[in-house]
């Protein structure tokens, strides 16, 4: 009969533990920036108490940067965008809404480098930063930073005190220029209303450089010749008659007139206006 042979098993030795240098330092790194991001939430409760007071709407210092009016000598875009990307997600505003308030800063921004030369790559990386600090725990409003993307000689009370929505410097209360002391005001971005919770947007289309008034446009109304931008680009100088501010649904024409559109307001808001000229 063949043998049989019988196999014992060998029990394995454990190997002692080491540590990964590296990993450990990774792992260490990771839970300083999630500590740190932790801090910072609960530090910038002040700064999400004075967003929450614009019900909504983006603070007028900001929305001066994303029209591409005004911005900071020597910023780069990328921290424009990424500071209108964690702005816009604490307000809860949808990619294409951003997109469209950020026309003229995708046009208009000079550049600072390859990166981001052309009014595509800026688009993208404004959708780019949208998305990346969607429910991002280390990311959340600072109005500190908000303001680093101002000019230094640019006031922005709004950001320190939302209901000084306009984001323009107060103390000439001789004269009402832009209709401040109406509550209405004008900046390349479009028409908007002060209000007691900020600055509601009313409409994409701006007037400015008013320097002709003509005597009949039509029916005898007086009218005038202006520079008209929509989404604060602008699209030449047009003729504006002089019903046009009488009345929404007559502003609205001319709105529609010109590819843009009043979204909000009362007749009262446009009948306050008053023409830069």
């Amino acid at each position: 009969m063949p043998t049989l042979l019988r196999h014992h098993a060998t029990t394995p030795t454990p190997t002692p533990p080491t540590l990964n240098n590296n990993l450990a330092v990774s792992y260490a790194k990771a839970e300083q920036k999630v500590v740190a991001a932790s801090k910072r939430k609960k530090d910038s409760t002040a700064d999400a108490k004075l967003l929450a007071k614009f019900k909504g709407e983006f603070p007028p210092s900001l929305l001066r940067v994303m029209s591409g009016e005004i911005a900071s000598d020597g910023m780069g875009f990328h921290q424009i965008a990424m500071q209108i990307g964690i702005t816009s997600n604490d307000l809860g505003k949808k990619e294409e809404v951003i997109l469209s308030l950020c026309e003229g800063l995708i046009h208009n921004h000079q550049s600072d480098g390859n990166r981001y030369n052309s009014p595509g790559k800026r688009k993208a990386e404004l959708q780019r930063m949208h998305r990346y600090t969607s429910d991002n725990v280390c990311h959340t409003y600072s109005k500190d930073a908000v303001r680093r993307l101002v000019p230094a000689d640019v006031p922005t009370p709004d950001l320190d005190d939302p209901t000084d929505a306009t984001g323009i410097q107060q103390g000439d209360e001789d004269s009402d220029e832009n209709g401040l002391l109406t509550g209405v005001f004008m900046t390349d971005a479009g028409f908007f209303a002060k209000t007691e919770n900020g600055a509601k947007h009313l409409c994409n289309i701006a007037i400015k450089d008013v320097q002709v008034l003509l005597d009949a446009v039509s029916d005898g109304d007086r009218g005038f010749e202006a520079e008209v931008l929509r989404k604060s680009k602008s699209i030449g100088r047009k003729s504006i008659g002089g019903e046009t501010l009488l009345s929404k649904a007559h502003f609205q024409k001319f709105c529609m007139g010109h590819g843009g559109a009043m979204t909000n307001g009362t007749d009262g808001n446009v009948a306050l206006h008053q023409l830069p000229y």
